[in-house]
């Protein structure tokens, strides 16, 4: 196990230990201001969604590829947080010379080789409170953090290493525990909703397994993300690849759509395979139809 030492501090910590990290009070002007600033029309985007599936499915490309024609023409630039390492080879593949797309890998070493999940999630949040203060001028079409399946990891790690100094092999069984990395995960989670623009979010599917009759045997495939994650989002898609009639099929079926009841269940076609050539839809059918419900 490494040593503390070489983990650095949360942002949290630094500002507790320099007095920072005070409870605000709040008086009645403050909530007057609030409920006058409530008032206003603020443009904000209707998508705020998780694709997830198993791997190769476009979960990456569809975030990627996610601006309107206008948004191209305006420059508007789509961030992508990559905790995956999924959409760095797609950026320098099918968008080399866009520099509208910015695709960020957070993950920080230690000399030994060994990921400083602590200092992983401090450049994750840095990140995120950037864009949060500088969305206007940074002309955003959306922001996508690419992996909520190893964001859970990193707080895991995280809470292991910081909060509860303890070798990473070691079993945890007490809920209150396992809530610190929950609270972890929540706080970049919710960070990247408050934003006006698009927000896109992906993870895989992990395997269910449980022992019948001494054999452990496989139950059911699901999306590997904190419990309170679908109710974050206004939208969850869910992407598959098929095979039909010999040719390869990727689809993306709508789970769930706040506001857009009729797209429930409803399914389009963001790519195919057929006679050797690939032919790619992209999802931006799918998500015009989520801006509508503005």
């Amino acid at each position: 196990m490494p040593k503390q030492s070489g983990w650095g501090k949360t942002n949290q910590q630094l500002k507790a230990e320099a007095g920072e990290d005070k409870p605000k009070t709040f008086s009645s002007a403050d909530a007057a201001a609030v409920l006058e600033e409530s008032g206003k029309d603020i443009q904000e985007s209707a998508t705020c969604a998780v694709f997830y599936g198993h791997d190769g499915v476009g979960k990456s490309g569809v975030c990627l590829d996610c601006r309107t024609p206008e948004e191209i023409k305006a420059k508007k630039q789509v961030i992508v947080i990559d905790l995956d390492g999924s959409a760095g080879p797609l950026k320098m593949k099918y968008f080399k010379n866009d520099p509208a797309i910015k695709v960020i890998d957070p993950i920080e070493m230690l000399p030994d080789g060994n990921i400083d999940y602590v200092s992983t999630y401090n450049k994750i949040l840095a990140v995120i409170s950037y864009i949060r203060e500088n969305e206007q001028k940074l002309n955003l079409a959306a922001v996508v953090l690419d992996g909520l399946n190893s964001l859970l990891k990193c707080c895991e790690y995280v809470m292991r290493y910081e909060n509860l100094k303890i070798d990473p092999d070691v079993q945890i069984k007490d809920q209150w525990q396992w809530a610190i990395r929950n609270r972890k995960y929540l706080v970049p989670v919710i960070l990247i909703k408050r934003l006006h623009c698009k927000r896109f979010f992906t993870t895989h599917l992990k395997e269910l397994k449980q022992y019948v009759q001494g054999q452990l045997i496989h139950m059911a495939w699901t999306p590997d993300w904190e419990k309170s994650t679908p109710g974050i989002m206004f939208q969850r898609v869910i992407l598959e690849r098929k095979e039909v009639d010999g040719n390869v099929v990727f689809e993306a079926t709508v789970k769930k759509a706040k506001g857009a009841l009729h797209l429930e269940g409803k399914t389009y076609k963001i790519a195919e395979v057929a006679g050797g050539k690939t032919k790619w839809y992209g999802a931006g059918e799918l998500i015009n139809e989520f801006e509508k419900q503005q």
